[in-house]
């Protein structure tokens, strides 16, 4: 898609599953969930990606990375 990826948000949450959610992820209503988004832009700030995602909570692990490729200026 010749895109470029400058910014990428990635919000974490905890919440409860509803019926859709526990449904998906054979779990009970109100069972613990990690839910993310993520919104990816490019270099205008227009988005290029964006997702909605729905973790169990008892079934999961995360590893954030975050590093640093260049020094401004």
């Amino acid at each position: 898609f010749n895109c470029v990826l400058t910014n990428t948000k990635r919000y974490l949450e905890a919440r409860l599953a509803g019926d859709f959610e526990a449904e998906k992820l054979d779990i009970d209503p109100g069972d613990p969930v990690q839910f993310i988004e993520t919104i990816a832009t490019e270099d205008d700030g227009r988005p290029v990606e964006f997702s909605l995602a729905y973790y169990r909570g008892d079934r999961n692990r995360f590893a954030l990375e975050v590093s640093r490729r260049g020094v401004p200026g």
